[in-house]
Protein backbone atom coordinates (compact mmCIF):
# COMPACT_ATOMS: atom_id res chain seq x y z
CA UNK A 1 0.00 0.00 0.00
CA UNK A 2 1.74 3.13 -1.21
CA UNK A 3 1.36 6.48 0.52
CA UNK A 4 -0.38 7.97 -2.52
CA UNK A 5 -3.20 5.46 -1.96
CA UNK A 6 -3.75 6.50 1.67
CA UNK A 7 -7.03 8.25 2.47
CA UNK A 8 -6.86 12.04 2.43
CA UNK A 9 -7.68 12.27 6.15
CA UNK A 10 -4.61 10.18 7.00
CA UNK A 11 -2.42 12.41 4.87
CA UNK A 12 -4.00 15.45 6.49
CA UNK A 13 -3.37 14.01 9.98
CA UNK A 14 0.32 13.70 9.12
CA UNK A 15 0.53 17.15 7.54
CA UNK A 16 -1.44 18.77 10.35
CA UNK A 17 0.80 17.16 12.96
CA UNK A 18 3.89 18.60 11.31
CA UNK A 19 2.25 22.00 10.88
CA UNK A 20 1.18 22.10 14.52
CA UNK A 21 4.68 21.32 15.77
CA UNK A 22 6.56 23.31 13.15
CA UNK A 23 4.37 26.02 11.62
CA UNK A 24 5.33 26.81 8.05
CA UNK A 25 7.47 23.70 7.55
CA UNK A 26 5.29 22.37 4.73
CA UNK A 27 4.45 24.09 1.46
CA UNK A 28 0.99 25.61 1.17
CA UNK A 29 -0.13 22.74 -1.05
CA UNK A 30 0.41 20.04 1.58
CA UNK A 31 -0.78 17.29 -0.71
CA UNK A 32 2.54 17.66 -2.53
CA UNK A 33 3.96 15.61 0.34
CA UNK A 34 2.83 12.56 -1.64
CA UNK A 35 5.39 13.28 -4.35
CA UNK A 36 7.68 10.38 -3.48
CA UNK A 37 10.30 11.19 -6.10
CA UNK A 38 11.03 14.54 -4.51
CA UNK A 39 10.16 13.60 -0.93
CA UNK A 40 13.64 12.96 0.46
CA UNK A 41 15.26 15.90 -1.30
CA UNK A 42 12.52 18.51 -0.98
CA UNK A 43 10.78 17.79 2.29
CA UNK A 44 13.21 15.96 4.53
CA UNK A 45 15.88 18.59 3.91
CA UNK A 46 13.43 21.42 4.59
CA UNK A 47 11.95 19.97 7.79
CA UNK A 48 13.51 20.63 11.19
CA UNK A 49 16.43 18.29 11.84
CA UNK A 50 14.75 16.16 14.52
CA UNK A 51 11.65 15.52 12.41
CA UNK A 52 13.74 14.53 9.40
CA UNK A 53 15.94 12.28 11.56
CA UNK A 54 12.94 10.41 12.94
CA UNK A 55 11.48 10.10 9.46
CA UNK A 56 14.70 8.84 7.89
CA UNK A 57 15.32 6.49 10.82
CA UNK A 58 11.91 4.95 10.31
CA UNK A 59 12.74 4.38 6.64
CA UNK A 60 16.09 2.86 7.52
CA UNK A 61 14.48 0.45 9.97
CA UNK A 62 12.73 -1.16 7.04
CA UNK A 63 15.06 -0.79 4.08
CA UNK A 64 17.94 1.68 4.06
CA UNK A 65 17.62 4.20 1.26
CA UNK A 66 14.23 2.88 0.22
CA UNK A 67 11.18 4.90 -0.71
CA UNK A 68 8.93 1.99 -1.52
CA UNK A 69 5.89 0.13 -0.26
CA UNK A 70 7.45 -0.16 3.19
CA UNK A 71 7.12 3.58 3.74
CA UNK A 72 3.36 3.29 3.42
CA UNK A 73 3.25 0.21 5.64
CA UNK A 74 5.27 1.89 8.39
CA UNK A 75 3.15 5.02 8.20
CA UNK A 76 -0.10 3.04 8.41
CA UNK A 77 1.26 1.07 11.35
CA UNK A 78 2.31 4.32 13.05
CA UNK A 79 -1.20 5.73 12.73
CA UNK A 80 -2.79 2.51 14.01
CA UNK A 81 -0.42 2.50 17.01
CA UNK A 82 -1.11 6.14 17.88
CA UNK A 83 -4.84 6.19 17.12
CA UNK A 84 -6.32 2.67 17.31
CA UNK A 85 -9.47 2.40 15.24
CA UNK A 86 -8.70 5.57 13.30
CA UNK A 87 -8.15 3.79 9.98
CA UNK A 88 -10.71 1.60 8.19
CA UNK A 89 -10.49 -2.14 8.89
CA UNK A 90 -8.84 -2.68 5.48
CA UNK A 91 -5.66 -1.19 6.93
CA UNK A 92 -4.94 -4.14 9.19
CA UNK A 93 -1.15 -4.30 8.76
CA UNK A 94 -1.14 -8.09 9.19
CA UNK A 95 2.09 -8.45 7.25
CA UNK A 96 3.95 -5.77 9.16
CA UNK A 97 2.54 -6.82 12.54
CA UNK A 98 4.18 -10.20 12.03
CA UNK A 99 7.62 -8.60 11.97
CA UNK A 100 8.70 -8.20 15.60
CA UNK A 101 11.93 -6.42 14.73
CA UNK A 102 10.08 -3.64 12.94
CA UNK A 103 7.62 -3.36 15.82
CA UNK A 104 10.47 -3.02 18.33
CA UNK A 105 12.20 -0.40 16.21
CA UNK A 106 8.97 1.54 15.76
CA UNK A 107 8.29 1.46 19.50
CA UNK A 108 11.80 2.79 20.12
CA UNK A 109 11.24 5.62 17.63
CA UNK A 110 7.89 6.45 19.21
CA UNK A 111 9.48 6.61 22.68
CA UNK A 112 12.27 8.85 21.34
CA UNK A 113 9.68 11.04 19.67
CA UNK A 114 7.57 11.27 22.83
CA UNK A 115 10.63 12.24 24.87
CA UNK A 116 11.53 14.90 22.31
CA UNK A 117 8.02 16.38 22.34
CA UNK A 118 8.07 16.50 26.16
CA UNK A 119 11.40 18.33 26.02
CA UNK A 120 10.04 20.71 23.38
CA UNK A 121 6.98 21.44 25.52
CA UNK A 122 9.18 22.12 28.55
CA UNK A 123 11.29 24.52 26.49
CA UNK A 124 8.17 26.30 25.23
CA UNK A 125 6.80 26.64 28.77
CA UNK A 126 10.14 27.96 29.99
CA UNK A 127 10.26 30.49 27.15
CA UNK A 128 6.71 31.64 27.99
CA UNK A 129 7.63 32.07 31.66
CA UNK A 130 10.51 34.41 30.82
Amino acid sequence: MYPESLPEDVVNLYANSLEELYPGCLPKDRMEILDLNGLKKLYVESLPKRVSELYLNSLNVLNPGSLSQQIGDLYIMSVTQIMPGYLPKGFNCKRINANENIKRQLEKLMIESEEYYKQLEEERNLAKAM
